[in-house]
């Protein structure tokens, strides 16, 4: 089997975010906050989420639909400060 080539995992001396590593490795972004939301709560479909990237400046913050952000836990966030939306979006 391949377990000979299995190594353990030393944490570096210096700060990495492990995060971000993972992401990269699998081509994927990672959302640091949702900024702000456009839309009818009432109809999921039409709604909206500013999302700011970590590792990117804000000139990149990206709308991006419901479906994207529906299981992030920048969502969870981002609802304890908007009360108002959480009753649509839980």
């Amino acid at each position: 089997m391949a377990n000979n080539r299995l190594k353990a995992f030393r944490m570096p001396p210096y700060d990495v975010d492990l995060e971000g590593l993972a992401a990269a490795d699998h081509d994927e972004f990672v959302v640091e906050e949702i900024l702000d939301f456009r839309g009818n709560p009432k109809r999921k479909t039409t709604c909206e989420f500013l999302l700011k990237w970590k590792g990117f400046d804000d000139s990149e913050n990206t709308w991006e639909p419901w479906k994207t952000v529906k299981e992030l836990g920048a969502l969870d966030s981002f609802l304890n400060n908007r009360p108002e939306l959480r009753k649509f979006f839980q």
